[in-house]
């Protein structure tokens, strides 16, 4: 064990999923390591609910941060953060993905003269007009060890001039918590899901902040669902823009729900014919799972799952989405097609070989006591 002081700084439902078998692994390895939760994501089925799913322990600190406008959010929660860091003292700052928790969370640091580790380092859609492009290069550049999950991201880095021992590829922490919890998923999980269907997530931006998108999503989704039912649990943020411009999908296949716990849908994904989104961390679960994805997005940062063939983008092109959906579930051969090269995450133990890095990089560095 250490005495150093870790800080990892989470605010989202995703970052929660991500980093809840790293947060056992730093309490075990670590004396002293503080959680802070930015309240990024403050709804309880965006947030609570998943904490107490899995089991996460309260966070050390929360910060009261509530402004929907990105640069106050931001600024907000840098100011937060750097009197928490002033109190604690951290030796290191861990921060994971792209939000603007993980930005606030990195800047902050580096401007507290900390140390700065950052999981899911490298990972990228080359398309720098994204938010969330814009935040993982920003603090992959300000990072002083990075945790790469594919080889794709560690090319990344290198390409933009990030290399040496500071690079670390371990592979995604996601899904040792997807393996762990598929089973408690199917046992406990009382969600009411349809014998055969498809899954539907749609929150980001780029998707539901576009009207004609958004249009083409909701009216491709219709269209499946009179041959499939779809499950669609929908994100807040959706479901506010869907009520803004009236959009309204009636058809009696289209079971339109409130967002799920992590166990509820972690059952659902999985059995599932295919899931359409635009989420990164359903696309690396499905992967896991051998569930078809479409991806509504031009592209991804989640390269190795287009090319191993168990993901295609089809963008918020509604003949993509019909022709591909209607085709995984009539065509047994093409519906094969995306599993027969096999998924890319294969490595296990991720979170451990993150804490164990990172407290012998702390070593290496001349920093641990013991």
């Amino acid at each position: 064990m250490s005495d150093e002081v870790v800080v990892t700084v989470f605010g989202t439902r995703p970052e929660l999923v991500k980093l809840c078998m790293v947060i056992e692994e730093m309490d075990r390895r670590f004396d002293n390591h503080v959680i802070v939760h930015t309240d990024q994501h403050y709804d309880y089925d965006m947030d609570q609910l998943f904490m107490e799913e899995l089991e996460i322990r309260a966070p050390d600190h929360r910060l009261s941060q509530r402004s929907e406008n990105p640069v106050e959010q931001l600024g907000a929660m840098i100011s937060q953060l750097s009197h928490v860091y002033g109190e604690v003292k951290p030796d290191v700052v861990v921060v994971l993905g792209d939000t603007n928790s993980t930005l606030a969370g990195a800047l902050a640091a580096k401007k507290s003269g900390v140390l700065l580790s950052h999981i899911e380092a490298g990972c990228r859609s080359h398309d720098k007009t994204m938010p969330e492009e814009q935040n993982r290069v920003v603090v992959d550049h300000i990072s002083d060890i990075l945790f790469a999950p594919s080889r794709i991201g560690v090319e990344n880095l290198r390409d933009e001039g990030i290399t040496g021992p500071s690079v670390h590829l371990v592979g995604s922490t996601l899904i040792d918590v997807c393996r762990r919890n598929l089973e408690i998923a199917r046992s406990k999980s009382k969600v009411d899901l349809p014998e055969r269907y498809a899954l539907v997530t749609i929150h980001r931006a780029a998707n539901i902040q576009d009207r004609n998108r958004l249009q083409a999503i909701l009216d491709s989704v219709e269209i499946i669902s009179e041959s499939i039912p779809v499950v669609f649990p929908v994100h807040p943020h959706t479901s506010k823009m869907m009520k803004r411009w009236q959009m309204t999908p009636a058809s009696e296949g289209l079971k339109i729900c409130p967002p799920l716990g992590y166990l509820d849908f972690l059952k659902a994904l999985a059995g599932a014919e295919f899931v359409l989104t635009d989420s990164g961390g359903v696309q690396q679960e499905a992967q896991v799972l051998g569930v078809p994805i479409l991806t509504a997005r031009k592209e991804t940062e989640w390269v190795e799952t287009v090319e191993c063939g168990g993901c295609r983008l089809v963008d918020a092109d509604a003949e993509a989405i019909i022709q591909n959906s209607l085709r995984i579930i009539n065509d047994d051969e093409f519906r094969a097609s995306f599993s027969r090269r096999g998924s890319p995450y294969s490595e296990t133990e991720v979170s451990k070989k993150i804490a164990e890095i990172l407290f012998e990089s702390l070593q290496w560095r001349g920093t641990v006591k013991s």
